[in-house]
């Protein structure tokens, strides 16, 4: 009898090319997992800056869970590896099942969160203060050929907020991670606050997560950019082997 096939769900940055997750995927993919990525609205190849300004945390969160309640993905092991944006999407639409008590309710197998923005550094709320101007579009910090705009719009941020709200909320109601969690960050991340993320993710996993703090010492971009723990490019050739290794040992540890 053949066994089910293992599923992968990958998810995006906030203005991040979805293919910039390709590196990491595929180490999943030589596991023998199969990868259905999840591409948020404002960031297919398509889409343009207005589509990215129509965003909001109920627009994403609906597509997350269109692609988490697919029934082409059961049975069989269950993985996600969300970066940033994606992850707090993706624990937002868990969450909501949740709470909802959907009897499809179903917690993945293995949890990879890259720079979860969970918790973000105090200098982010200051895109709150333009909230009463929605489409004004943020110069992005990241390297060019990561990003899908030129800027981030205020709209696309709120949401995230939204989204790291729901989560919190979530936590506080009871909301966990019962399989395993692996976070892998860099301390020096300029968007998430590893601290305080740490302090969630402690509550959500009852202290169970597995943390890989990495650095972008010898990260070939330019401007380096913390943010990015996302291929040899960004971290540099040692780096992403530590990280590779991690992942292919934490899914056999699993």
């Amino acid at each position: 009898m053949t066994p089910p096939s293992k599923k992968l769900l990958v998810c995006h940055g906030l203005n991040l090319k979805p293919a910039k997750m390709e590196p990491l995927s595929s180490i999943f993919e030589k596991l023998g997992f199969v990868r259905h990525t999840i591409i948020l609205k404002g960031h297919n190849p398509s889409d343009s800056l207005d589509d990215f300004r129509n965003v909001s945390a109920e627009k994403w969160r609906a597509e997350f869970l269109a692609a988490f309640l697919n029934p082409e993905r059961a049975p069989g092991p269950l993985a996600t590896l969300t970066f940033s944006l994606g992850a707090a999407c993706y624990l937002a639409a868990l969450s909501r099942l949740w709470r909802e008590n959907r009897a499809n309710y179903r917690e993945p197998d293995f949890h990879v969160l890259l720079a979860p923005a969970l918790a973000t550094h105090f200098w982010t709320r200051a895109t709150k203060i333009l909230g009463g101007l929605p489409r004004f579009v943020i110069p992005s910090a990241s390297p060019k050929h990561y990003r899908c705009h030129r800027g981030t719009p205020v709209a696309a941020y709120s949401a995230l907020f939204d989204l790291m709200e729901e989560i919190g909320t979530a936590a506080k109601l009871g909301f966990r991670l019962n399989n395993p969690v692996l976070l892998i960050i860099n301390p020096k991340d300029e968007l998430v606050s590893l601290r305080n993320s740490a302090k969630l993710l402690d509550i959500l996993t009852n202290g169970r997560y597995e943390p890989l703090h990495i650095n972008n010492v010898n990260g070939r971009i330019r401007p380096k950019y913390a943010h990015l723990v996302l291929d040899p490019d960004c971290l540099g050739e040692i780096q992403f082997q530590i990280v590779a290794d991690r992942i292919q040992s934490f899914v056999a540890m699993g």
